[in-house]
């Protein structure tokens, strides 16, 4: 299958569901689906794991071939971002790597107040 985008396009035709049918059950708007679909916008882990559930598929069947994907594990709460390197998720990979950066920041002004405590 294709990208991210278009496999929940192509499981969501296959039920014959009209965008507003799955933004209805997601509670979402049309709009925010077809940004999904065409890799406008890349869902977040959870928001994968709803539409999986909601097209009744796993969701290693909404991504990517493996070998295209970046998977991002880099938080406690085990939150997950997918990057597809073929359909130019460069927005979403530019912010990760600046919420890791902010995050060490933070860690080592809190070490170093820490110190002068």
């Amino acid at each position: 299958m294709g990208t991210i985008g278009s496999n929940i396009a192509s499981f969501r035709v296959s039920k014959r569901w009209a965008q507003e049918k799955l933004a209805s059950e997601l509670g979402m708007t049309q709009s925010q689906i077809s940004k999904i679909e065409n890799d406008q916008f890349s869902p977040s882990w959870d928001l994968m794991c709803q539409i999986a559930d909601k097209l009744d598929v796993s969701v290693s069947s909404l991504l990517p071939s493996q070998s295209n994907n970046i998977m991002y594990n880099q938080f406690s709460d085990q939150s997950c971002s997918i990057i597809n390197q073929n359909n130019a998720y460069e927005n979403e990979k530019k912010l990760l790597l600046e919420i890791i950066e902010l995050k060490n920041k933070l860690i080592s002004v809190l070490e170093s107040k820490n110190k002068i405590e």
